[in-house]
């Protein structure tokens, strides 16, 4: 495969694939904030105490996170495309960290 200049609008996978990635490491550091707000400020019940329903507050905690890391990948993309490497390295400290807020979350809260 030969090395071409890439074209005006053309960009290469892995700006996709990380800011894939950035994006979906948001949503779970977004929810398990939202989700301690909840729990420790107002007292709100565990999720799994609570019956289905498009009502409760998880649903619109998984909603809002999922909404935030999708508002954030535009931004996202425009910094990966300016200084990748830096952002791999940022993107893996972002999985890491939902990682361990998920691990946090899971032992702290009820």
């Amino acid at each position: 495969m030969e090395d071409r200049p890439r074209e005006q609008g053309e960009t290469a996978i892995h700006v996709w694939l990380i800011t894939g990635i950035a994006a979906l490491s948001a949503v779970p550091v977004v929810y398990a904030v939202l989700r301690a707000y909840s729990a420790l400020i107002t007292g709100e019940a565990a999720p799994l105490s609570v019956g289905p329903s498009a009502h409760i507050a998880m649903f619109w905690r998984v909603n809002l996170s999922v909404y935030v890391g999708v508002a954030c990948a535009p931004l996202m993309f425009r910094v990966i495309r300016e200084d990748a490497g830096r952002a791999v390295r940022w993107a893996e400290r972002g999985v890491y960290a939902a990682g361990a807020v998920i691990a946090l979350q899971g032992l702290l809260l009820p």
